[in-house]
């Protein structure tokens, strides 16, 4: 099959299931064309190197010589795109960035493949002025279905659904909404995954002080600022503790400065964003993950953290919230802890209790790791999503 990824902006760091998705199309045999509206230079990731994505990918922007070359190529080889660009159908017109795509493709490809629901309206354009013949999945994630529909409500993903052929929901919380409004034909749940084999083992820590790992955006539903007021307790309690940061984002600066006016700056280290080898190994070594996730002012939301995934993978205790689809992952008091969102106190009580409890970190760390190989293990999710991508 000729099959076409269509990326919004490529490659995201934080997006890995993107690119294991990618391998696996490659793996299995697949005619496989990566694009991007928008290209992001300089990302590290093994599958970018070992695929050669940055040699390989289109994209539209940034434009340059490279892409103008290969637009000007499709313009004399698909004039009829060209003139597909402007017909008007219940997406409207193709956007400057979509049918610089379209123009660089030299096939017709078999399926479209789109991760997020805006990417998807991206997609469905495709089909409808360029590649009516091609099927479209798109993969809906969270803000997609949360934030992104609060902004700008059902009515896009509505127009979109007859050019969508399966739409798949990475949690349970999303599939009713997207069933209910949008009447899309071909609605599933599918969990994602992550590679098993491919993870550190934890090396269960013996440190003075606790160590408490955070990875994510620093954004409001990723709720940080929760994590910073739960430690201001922990130090009350004089449970002594440190908190590795992974990543960067808008609300970066007023964390810091939260974290300075509680007098917590000996307690936490920035890492900024960084390769995902340096989250594993440091994943691999904490005490626990964190992920205090929350429901956002404008209404985002997540889907299930990857980062949740990957932890238990490993085995590392792993304590998050009640919030979207994240029970789906985590079995309460068995594979992981959970409190109710913003439950600051409650967050505070859950690292206690595996501060001061070898004994129940090591239960968790074993059923964690069962819970991921049985239901979350990259290999076997892969295989149902493309088996079903196939039977289209």
């Amino acid at each position: 099959m000729k099959l076409l990824f269509l990326n919004r902006s490529f490659p995201v760091l934080s997006q890995t299931f993107v690119l294991d998705h990618i391998a696996y199309a490659v793996a299995r045999g697949h005619d496989t064309t990566v694009a991007a509206l928008r290209l992001l230079k300089d990302v590290e990731h093994p599958v970018i190197d070992q695929l050669q994505l940055y040699e390989t990918m289109l994209y539209a922007r940034p434009v340059d010589p490279f892409n103008l070359r290969r637009v000007a190529s499709g313009l004399i080889a698909h004039r009829e795109r060209f003139a597909g660009a402007f017909r008007s159908r219940a997406l409207g017109r193709a956007k400057a960035t979509e049918l610089s795509i379209a123009l660089q493709i030299d096939h017709q490809p078999d399926v479209i493949i789109a991760n997020f629901g805006p990417t998807g309206v991206s997609a469905a354009r495709l089909k409808e002025n360029f590649f009516p013949k091609a099927k479209v999945v798109v993969i809906f994630h969270g803000y997609d279905v949360s934030g992104y529909v609060a902004k700008h409500g059902w009515d896009v993903y509505r127009k979109m659904a007859p050019n969508v052929d399966l739409a798949v929901c990475v949690t349970e919380r999303w599939s009713e909404p997207i069933k209910r409004e949008t009447k899309m034909a071909n609605v599933i749940v599918h969990h994602l995954g992550v590679r098993c084999r491919d993870m550190p083992s934890w090396q269960r820590p013996r440190r003075q002080d606790f160590s408490i790992l955070f990875v994510g955006r620093m954004t409001e539903k990723k709720g940080f600022r929760h994590l910073i007021a739960a430690a201001a307790i922990l130090r009350a309690r004089n449970v002594s503790l440190h908190v590795d940061a992974v990543g960067d984002g808008p609300n970066l600066a007023s964390y810091k400065a939260e974290i300075a006016k509680q007098g917590l700056t000996d307690a936490f280290t920035f890492h900024g964003a960084r390769t995902h080898g340096f989250v594993l190994d440091l994943m691999s070594k904490a005490d626990c993950l964190v992920a205090p996730s929350i429901t956002a002012e404008g209404g985002d939301q997540e889907g299930i953290p990857v980062v949740l995934m990957e932890a238990m993978a490993i085995g590392t205790p792993v304590v998050s919230t009640r919030h979207s689809g994240i029970p789906e992952l985590i079995e309460a008091e068995k594979s992981g802890l959970l409190v109710d969102e913003k439950d600051d106190s409650g967050f505070a009580d859950c690292i206690e209790r595996l501060a001061r409890n070898p004994a129940m970190s090591s239960d968790l760390s074993t059923a964690a790791r069962g819970r991921v190989r049985e239901s979350f293990d990259a290999e076997a999710q892969n295989r149902k999503l493309f088996e079903m991508i196939e039977g289209l």
